[in-house]
């Protein structure tokens, strides 16, 4: 992580110029800049149409001015309050660009950021709260089954959960914000499509399944 440059808007805030080579979690793209600048090869410029990376056309990777303000998950107490600008350039390089250590020197993992639009006229006919406590969340992972046999003790069809999937680094549930209980968490799941697997009217046996690693047991 670098700074943003005396006299040049948003100065002394973080800047990334690339990623790193693991890609670990996700973040979340909350607005730009395009008035964001750093200088990458020194000349004392802040440009977006020199071949800066010699790769003998200009192009997006070149470019100096212009970044996204990112969310990161890792809560209040890390960069800008959580938030920090990632260079334009940072999404158009490739993900493995790195020498393997820890060098920002990559792209995003397969190049792909997703658009998350709601449906306003969707409503769940199967849904789930969740109250759980877990003091390392990387070391889980969430799904729900169900069973039209409702003496059977495993699940006939399992739902993948996203949400909970031996990933978020090992923090508590809550990661490091100050708060009283940080492994307790409280969280909703949407069930419906189990539902296609069962016959309506008839009951039936919902499971929620935590399956945990814990190799240091």
């Amino acid at each position: 992580m670098e700074k943003i440059p005396p006299g040049t808007p948003e100065e002394g805030k973080d800047i990334l110029i690339a990623f790193f080579p693991i890609a670990t979690h996700g973040m979340t793209i909350v607005g730009y800049n395009d008035s964001i600048r750093y200088d990458l090869n020194g000349d004392g410029q802040f440009t977006n149409d020199m071949d800066i990376t010699g790769d003998g056309e200009v192009d997006l990777k070149d470019w100096e001015i212009g970044a996204y303000r990112i969310a990161n998950s890792y809560g209040a107490w890390w960069s800008d309050q959580g938030f920090f600008y990632a260079m334009y350039r940072a999404l158009a390089l490739d993900y493995d660009n790195g020498t393997g250590s820890w060098i920002p020197a990559n792209g995003v993992w397969n190049h792909s950021v997703y658009v998350v639009e709601p449906d306003p006229d969707y409503v769940p006919l199967l849904t789930a709260k969740v109250n759980m406590s877990h003091n390392l969340r990387d070391r889980i992972r969430i799904k729900a089954g169900i069973a039209s046999d409702t003496g059977k003790l495993i699940p006939e069809r399992i739902l993948e959960l996203p949400s909970f999937a031996f990933q978020g680094g090992e923090y508590p549930m809550l990661g490091l914000d100050s708060v009283s209980s940080p492994e307790e968490i409280e969280f909703g799941l949407d069930l419906t499509p189990l539902l296609s697997f069962v016959t309506p009217g008839q009951p039936v046996r919902l499971f929620l399944i935590a399956e945990e690693k814990d190799p240091e047991h």
